[in-house]
């Protein structure tokens, strides 16, 4: 089995691990248990945010138009004035290591045009959204909405 690392957001055999980060074999050896536990917290993380996304009532629909990512699923949320914050979750068919969310608020005419027609505006872009790390970016925004 080839063990691969994701380092910098490039995937990276242990040998260009190594000369990239100028480590030493030994220093390797002793780094794999983490790096592979990194990669079962980054499943952990897209499952959570899957499962977060549905407690939240976000709608779920397939990216048909290449809008986002090819056949990625989207899912999304109205905040008002016809935005809503839409998560592509990327490379859904891949291992998990390559998974991931970006975030949008993007403007449609109505709820039927996403995944099949391309957004009349994008105001913003969080790229790799993790739970943790950026819930605290968009949680105002779906508190306004439930006023809705």
């Amino acid at each position: 089995m080839r063990v691969k690392f994701v380092c910098f957001g490039f995937i990276m055999t242990p040998l260009t691990l190594k000369t990239s980060l100028n480590i030493g074999t030994t220093t390797l050896k002793k780094l794999k248990p983490y790096l592979n536990l990194n990669m079962l917290d980054h499943k952990k993380n897209i499952l959570e945010l899957i499962a977060e996304l549905e407690r939240q009532g976000f709608s779920k629909t397939v990216d048909s138009n290449n809008d986002y990512s090819t056949e990625a699923d989207l899912y999304y949320r109205y905040i008002g004035d016809n935005r809503y914050i839409v998560f592509n979750h990327y490379n859904k068919n891949s291992k998990y290591d390559l998974q991931g969310f970006d975030c949008r608020i993007s403007t449609y005419n109505s709820e039927n045009e996403i995944g099949k027609k391309e957004a009349i505006q994008i105001e913003g872009v969080l790229r790799s959204f993790q739970v943790k790390r950026d819930w605290n970016l968009i949680a105002g925004l779906l508190i306004s909405s439930d006023e809705l």
